[in-house]
Parts: structure tokens; sequence; C-alpha cells
């Protein structure tokens, strides 16, 4: 089971539940820049707590 907080901050059930089984991927840049075209800079996709604690 994946950590439920990133630095004191509680992740989502259903995040934790995602990377738990295996389901939190990347699907693309394509897919990022349809989800949220109004960002001008390549997104990193964080794949876990620990990345995200990281990043």
């Amino acid at each position: 089971m994946v950590p439920s907080t990133v630095r004191g901050l509680a992740l989502p059930a259903r995040l934790t539940s995602l990377i738990d089984r295996g389901r939190w991927r990347h699907l693309g840049d394509a897919a990022l820049t349809e989800a949220v075209p109004w960002f001008e800079d390549p997104l990193a996709f964080v794949r876990n707590p620990e990345q995200m604690t990281f990043a």
C-alpha cells in the first residue's frame, strides 16, 4: 500500500487506489496536452508518492 500523505497533505483515496493497483500511469504527452492545454511547457508525470515528494 502506498503512503497516504505527501508532505503532510492527504492523497485522495481514489489516487492511492489507482497507484496500489498499478493503474496510475502516463497516457502520453498528447493526452496530457489535451487534458490541460493551457500549459505551454511539457508536463512531468509523477507516478508515485515518492516522486510527488521529490517534485
